[in-house]
């Protein structure tokens, strides 16, 4: 018996995200048996990037802004529950007004609402599904502003740290 399971990419429609779905699921040999849950803000650059896809895989689109919390919890809830491989690239790179001046403090928690949260979300929902099949794999794409400064986008770059802290301590 066929068992499929679900893979989740987050920021699809981003550059890197759009060649990393058109690999993932042109390439046969990776993850066979896998339908791919696109999340991505823009739902024009998605449904494009649908006709590049091997028509043979089980892709669903889901066009959202995920830096609301809800939706988070909405797609993690539809999703998550039965994923065994989440990617997450979607990323919101916040204000470039030093956070020592007026920085809107809404466009601060949407930045790690995206860039954090959300992947913690995926990887909470769906860690039953990775045990049950025994097998799992969580993956953040970060950025080297987690690892060095990175003048002018303060929030972007700490919740960049912490992204790359909550995946070393995932286990």
């Amino acid at each position: 018996m066929h068992t499929q399971h679900t893979a989740i990419i987050t920021g699809s429609t981003g550059g890197l995200g759009q060649l990393l779905v058109k690999e993932m699921i042109n390439n046969r040999s990776l993850l066979p048996n896998y339908r791919f849950v696109l999340l991505g803000r823009d739902s024009d650059k998605l449904t494009e990037l649908r006709k590049t896809l091997d028509g043979q895989r089980e892709v669903i689109l889901e066009a959202c802004d995920l830096s609301i919390l809800n939706n988070q919890l909405s797609l993690a809830n539809a999703y998550g529950l039965g994923a065994s491989v989440i990617i997450h690239l979607a990323a919101d790179f916040g204000s470039t007004t030093k956070i020592t001046e007026t920085v809107d403090v809404a466009e601060i928690q949407n930045t790690f609402l995206v860039n954090v949260v959300l992947f913690q979300n995926l990887v909470r929902a769906a860690v039953t599904e990775m045990i049950r099949v025994g097998f799992g794999r969580a993956i953040a794409i970060s950025s080297t502003a987690g690892l060095y400064p990175y003048p002018q986008r303060e929030s972007y770059a700490a919740t960049k740290h912490a992204l790359n802290g909550l995946t070393q301590t995932i286990d």
